[in-house]
């Protein structure tokens, strides 16, 4: 896959930016975290404005019928902002509702499409983001399904000091609440749903990691310390470089997880788990190092730096942290993996070894790998970096270095991965 946001993308994505730029600052960011509202009533009435809720929402009921690549990249722009409200919530719920065939769920779509309800998530524990405005719950059943809750009799909330001051949580219960059930444990569905919003989380968590490092790219080019920006001193230049790094790399997990939904392909669900796992990670690695980047200021309330670390670990924790889901599948270990590169050299009866660990180890994240080839001939294999495969065939591997043996292997392995040990006689080379 060679994915590059179209021109429609690109306009979609601009707009939203434009849009929580004129309705949503620094300054209201700090006036909202002050005050004990669940959400901003003029952000949301923009965005929503927009027709962000009913991205997904098939033409003949009034939505924009895009996928779910397309709300990724507007979900990366509310993260840039650390905007409030549950969007995740809006856009998730619509979806579920509309591939549901019950139809008492589905009465709630001409209001959904009019933007008449809020929509949130309750799914994987008790709290739930602006559960005080919220109309509709989307919630898990007993044996492991979707149900669509509304509020009003049975639903019980209680509001709690949240971690991410942009989008405050309350505790919520549903005993004796009216519910509709939207698909059971075993439905596809309920797997397709829990999947798409992990790859949003994701892409939220991706906003983020840009914001805060494009913060901290400007902030080095302005402060100036012994008569000359910081920026330019050699160890800020590292931090930020590798900052950068992350970010950028971590990109193309959620685009192909986002694709890999779409086009309903065979890894989508271990797609949309790396990348929640990954990219909350780098969210978090990323505000940590931008704080350290900004100094003293970057430890202050004014500043606001603290605004994207709280969400990320609330991203981090929502839906599952990263162990959880990096269990989900068979071990990045295990040979069986379809996101590791196995042995070429491997025989048909004795399957591959992945030449490398996870995709989410650090080093892999910020750096271009290749796969060492036996021999170096290259010939009829494949390539795979992030789960996507492209064919090499007529090309020798450009990374292999088919001469390496004994003590050279070893020390290149060692470094290539960061001590990991490697499996197999093959290694995985940097790109510089």
């Amino acid at each position: 896959m060679r994915f590059h946001p179209s021109e429609e993308q690109v306009a979609i994505q601009e707009a939203v930016k434009g849009t929580l730029a004129d309705v949503w600052s620094i300054q209201q960011l700090h006036t909202f975290a002050d005050g004990a509202a669940d959400f901003d009533p003029a952000s949301w009435k923009a965005l929503m404005a927009l027709g962000i809720g009913t991205l997904t929402l098939p033409e003949d009921m009034a939505g924009a019928g895009l996928g779910l690549l397309d709300a990724a990249l507007v979900c990366e722009s509310i993260g840039e902002a650390a905007a409030p409200g549950p969007v995740i919530g809006q856009i998730i719920t619509a979806m579920a509702v509309t591939a549901s065939d019950n139809p008492e769920a589905r009465r709630f779509l001409p209001q959904i499409a009019e933007n008449e309800v809020v929509a949130t998530l309750a799914l994987g524990s008790g709290l739930v983001q602006s559960a005080r405005v919220a109309q509709l719950f989307l919630a898990d059943a007993p044996d492991g399904g979707l149900l669509l809750i509304e509020a009003g009799e049975g639903v019980t909330i209680e509001p709690l000091t949240p971690t991410d001051l942009s989008r405050p949580v309350s505790r919520v219960s549903f005993e004796g609440a009216k519910s509709h059930r939207l698909c059971g444990g075993g439905d596809p569905l309920t797997a397709r749903i829990r999947d798409a919003a992990l790859v949003l989380i994701a892409a939220d968590a991706l906003g983020g990691a840009q914001r805060v490092t494009d913060m901290s790219v400007t902030y080095a080019k302005e402060r100036v310390q012994f008569g000359q920006p910081i920026g330019r001193f050699q160890g800020l230049k590292h931090q930020l470089a590798h900052m950068a790094l992350d970010v950028e790399s971590a990109r193309a997990l959620v685009w192909y997880a986002a694709y890999a939904w779409d086009a309903h392909l065979q890894d989508a669900s271990r797609a949309a788990a790396l990348a929640k796992a990954h990219l909350c990670e780098v969210y978090t690695r990323a505000t940590r190092a931008a704080i350290a980047a900004h100094g003293g200021i970057g430890y202050t309330w004014e500043y606001g730096l603290n605004y994207w670390f709280r969400r990320s670990v609330y991203d981090r924790a929502w839906l599952g942290s990263p162990a959880h889901h990096r269990a989900r599948g068979p071990s990045w270990q295990a040979g069986d993996d379809q996101f590791a590169p196995t042995d070429p050299g491997s025989s048909a009866d004795a399957p591959g070894r992945p030449l490398y660990g996870p995709i989410g180890n650090r080093r892999f994240a910020n750096a271009r790998w290749g796969v060492a080839g036996a021999g170096g001939s290259g010939g009829g294999k494949e390539a795979t970096c992030f789960g996507v495969s492209s064919p090499t065939e007529g090309a020798a591997p450009r990374y292999s270095d088919p001469g390496a043996t004994g003590a050279r292997a070893r020390r290149l392995r060692f470094r290539c991965l960061g001590g990991r040990r490697l499996a197999g006689p093959g290694c995985a080379r940097r790109v510089r």
